[in-house]
């Protein structure tokens, strides 16, 4: 299984979603990491052992009827 995704923002940003790994960070045109999550959450793996895979990863503005609440005063 490869699970992987990217999206463009407007600050000519990347973030890049490594679903087999977990892993989702941000990255400039100079290749600089801005941030990184790693999922911490581990489930049985297709083929026996654990793993934290994900599927997808959407990034929200601060300020976005998605997560506005859930920040507090921005």
């Amino acid at each position: 299984m490869n699970e992987k995704g990217d999206e463009a923002w407007p600050e000519i940003k990347a973030m890049i979603c490594e679903g087999q790994w977990g892993r989702v960070f941000e990255v400039t045109p100079d290749k600089e990491i801005v941030w990184e999550f790693i999922s911490p959450f581990f489930d049985p793996a297709p083929g026996g052992g654990l793993a934290n895979m994900m599927f997808r990863a959407y990034r929200y503005a601060a300020a976005s009827p998605e997560i506005n609440s859930r920040l507090g005063t921005i």
